[in-house]
C-alpha cells in the first residue's frame, strides 16, 4: 500500500506540468505560444511595421509617396533618438505611422506579416536568414548577433543597436529621397 501511495504521488508530480502544457496555460510574464510575450507585443509589431514599410517601396502600387515620406520622417527619426521604446509608446507610433498609409498599403502590410508568420522560404522561415528557426523576430533561432528583434526587457529600443539600426537608417535615407 506504502508502494501504491508513493507511486502515485511520483506520477501526479511528474504529470502536472504536462497537464499546465496541454491547456497552454501561461504564467505572468511567460510566452504566449508561438514565443511571443505580451509585454513585446506592441514592439514586435513596430519592428515588422518598419520593416514592413521597406518592402512597400519596392512595389510602385505600394510605394510610399512624398506627401508620406514626409509625415512618416518625423515619426520614423524619432525611433532613431529614443533611449526607450515603452509598449505604449509603440503603439502610439504605430497609430500614427498607419493614419499615413493608405488601405492598400495597410493591406500589403498585413499581407507580409502573414507571409513572416508562416515562414516563406528564403525568409524569416527554416532554412531563412539564421538558420533552424530563421531570424523572425523574437526566434531563438540564427546567432542572435545584429538581430532588429526587439530587447529583452519591455521599453529598450530595439532601433539603437543591430540590424534594427540599420534598417531604420537605410528607410529613412530612403523616404528622405522620396519627400524631396
Amino acid at each position: 500500500m506504502k508502494n501504491r501511495v508513493t507511486l502515485s504521488i511520483a506520477a501526479l508530480l511528474t504529470l502536472t506540468p504536462l497537464a499546465g502544457a496541454q491547456t497552454g496555460a501561461t504564467q505572468p510574464g511567460q510566452s504566449q505560444p508561438g514565443g511571443r510575450n505580451p509585454a513585446f507585443a506592441a514592439t514586435f509589431d513596430l519592428v515588422r511595421e518598419v520593416n514592413g514599410l521597406t518592402e512597400l517601396n519596392k512595389d510602385p502600387k505600394t510605394a510610399i509617396n512624398r506627401a508620406q515620406a514626409q509625415k512618416l520622417l518625423p515619426i520614423l527619426r524619432g525611433l532613431q533618438t529614443a533611449k526607450t521604446l515603452p509598449p505604449a509608446a509603440a503603439t502610439k507610433i504605430l497609430t500614427q505611422m498607419e493614419a499615413v498609409l493608405t488601405d492598400p498599403q495597410l493591406s500589403a502590410l498585413d499581407a507580409l506579416a502573414l507571409k513572416r508568420q508562416a515562414g516563406g522560404p528564403g525568409r524569416f522561415g527554416p532554412g531563412g536568414q539564421g538558420g533552424p528557426g530563421g531570424g523572425r523576430p523574437g526566434s531563438q533561432g540564427g546567432n542572435g548577433q545584429g538581430s532588429a528583434r526587439p530587447a529583452r526587457i519591455p521599453g529598450m529600443n530595439p532601433f539603437l543597436r543591430g540590424r534594427g539600426v540599420q534598417s531604420l537608417s537605410a528607410l529613412i535615407t530612403t523616404l528622405g529621397q522620396t519627400s524631396k
